[in-house]
């Protein structure tokens, strides 16, 4: 075995397992990671969100991106994010008194500085 590749892997290892280990992934049916509230209507927030998202993600590899969008049950709307076919993102945004809440999901593993696709659904609240 090759000794000098396995001190740098073992050593990213160590320093992932002391600043709390890897990132967590969340499932659709864990609660949302992230909530936020609004004043503005629902429709205003998930038009801002679907138009925000393609330019706020980066994509490695080239991977495609697609912003899928469904009306859900109450007058919420369901947006999911993929890149190159796979889940990346979810938001449910829903009615709550005079405007909306927003619950958030990330399927991808982030290291380091918030994600664009985050802070462009922070930003559209």
């Amino acid at each position: 075995m090759n000794t000098t590749l396995l001190l740098p892997v073992l050593a990213a290892c160590t320093a992932l397992a002391a600043c709390g280990g890897m990132p967590k992934v969340d499932k659709p049916t864990d609660p949302p990671s992230r909530q936020f509230s609004s004043a503005k209507p629902v429709q205003t927030v998930a038009d801002c969100i679907e138009k925000a998202w393609p330019t706020s993600t980066k994509v490695m590899g080239g991977g495609a991106l697609a912003v899928e969008r469904t009306a859900q049950a109450g007058g919420a709307q369901r947006l999911l994010l993929s890149i190159g076919g796979k889940p990346d993102h979810q938001v449910l945004v829903e009615p709550a008194g005079s405007g909306s809440k927003t619950g958030s999901w990330s399927f991808g593993m982030y290291f380091g500085d918030v994600p664009g696709q985050i802070r462009a659904v922070e930003a559209c609240q």
